[in-house]
């Protein structure tokens, strides 16, 4: 297993290996403005585990460090089967991370790629959007990212 003295940089994906606390990354499943997404087994539970890391230019603290523990609270606090499960917030020499439940499936951007939905599956996907909305704002929540790229299938 990698445990590498460097750490990684903003721009460079962790290798299949690296370990990060108890997680072991095993592939990298995406990438956005915050950070990237890794595949990483828990090798406490022995199950699979999506960790979003934080982009980090080698500084611990500042607002996405703020934003991304808002974002694992706000998630944390709301009970849906349409809102992933947040295991933890962490921390790995200086970046934060969360580790939180692994949705298999495509993404409903991977899905339209492929063409247009059947009315039908295009109502069911849109009312469980908006019910997985409707508990958030319940709770006070806006989701200030809601994007095809962003919902699992």
């Amino acid at each position: 297993m990698n445990d590498a003295s460097d750490g990684p940089d903003s721009q460079r994906a962790l290798a299949p290996g690296t370990k990060i606390n108890q997680y072991v990354i095993t592939d990298t499943i995406g990438r956005g403005g915050m950070g990237k997404v890794y595949l990483a087994e828990d090798t406490h539970l022995h199950r699979n585990v999506a960790l979003k890391m934080l982009h980090t230019d080698g500084s611990p603290g500042g607002s996405a460090a703020d934003e991304l523990i808002r974002e694992a609270r706000a998630a944390a606090a709301l009970t849906h089967p349409n809102i992933v499960t947040i295991y933890e917030v962490g921390q790995w020499r200086d970046i934060p991370f969360i580790a939180m439940e692994h949705v298999r499936g495509m993404s409903l951007q991977e899905k339209l790629e492929a063409g247009p939905l059947p009315v039908a599956d295009a109502l069911d996907i849109t009312r469980q959007i908006t019910d997985a909305l409707a508990v958030a704002h319940d709770a006070g929540i806006l989701h200030c990212d809601v994007k095809p790229a962003n919902v699992m299938l």
